[in-house]
């Protein structure tokens, strides 16, 4: 039933992932002929940069008058070519705002799942990691993909897994050495294993030595 209801999910995203595109296109290509229109306009405005409107009102007041109304329609037209174009590059840029936050928001839940203890601070540390394999701040910021992450993480552990392999041990802390003092200890004798010459010399060495003989 998980599975289900995840391929379901999926399904949904996608479609409206299509649907998302489809429009981002046909607002490109309204822009695009929007643009070509401009440029047009432009063309035929800068017929007019160097009319003399004074002198052709005093010879021809009826030309100058339908020249002049000409004129201002163009520019009323190239102002409502550039809002519509500015209003369109807002609202592109909102999408891609939005586009990455979504991103963000599911690479985070995939790597949540998948990456023991993730965090912001994780994330930071992962930043740094790209950046010492020759990343500019540009590429680590356009990292949308949770595989690149998780490369990145297993990189970042590797690493203090060989840091830690290399790290020389400590030094075994210093030890106090005790002087014994006092006399030889003797070896311990069992009569039982001694030959009669050897008893009766040790028998004779321990009467002299407690004064019996």
């Amino acid at each position: 039933t998980r599975k289900t209801q995840e391929l379901a999910q999926q399904r949904e995203q996608s479609a409206a992932e299509i649907a998302t595109e489809k429009a981002r296109i046909e607002a490109d290509r309204a822009n695009f002929q929007a643009a070509a229109r401009l440029v047009a306009l432009d063309d035929r405005l800068q017929q007019f940069a160097n009319v003399d409107w004074q002198a052709l009102s005093q010879s021809d007041p009826v030309a100058a008058q339908q020249q002049f109304f000409q004129y201002q329609q163009l520019k009323d037209a190239r102002g409502g070519l550039v809002a519509q174009i500015q209003q369109h590059e807002s609202q592109r840029a909102l999408q891609e705002r939005e586009a990455t936050a979504r991103a963000m928001q599911q690479a985070n839940e995939v790597l949540g799942r998948e990456i023991k203890g993730w965090s912001p601070e994780v994330a930071k540390e992962l930043r740094a990691v790209a950046k010492s394999l020759g990343a500019d701040d540009k590429s680590v910021d356009s990292i949308r993909e949770p595989w690149v992450v998780r490369a990145l993480y297993a990189q970042k552990v590797l690493s203090e897994m060989t840091a830690k392999a290399q790290a020389k041990p400590p030094p075994p802390p210093a030890t106090v050495v005790k002087t014994v003092t006092g006399g030889a200890q003797r070896a311990a004798v069992d009569p039982d294993k001694m030959t009669p010459e050897q008893f009766a010399k040790w028998r004779n060495a321990d009467l002299r030595k407690r004064g019996k003989l």
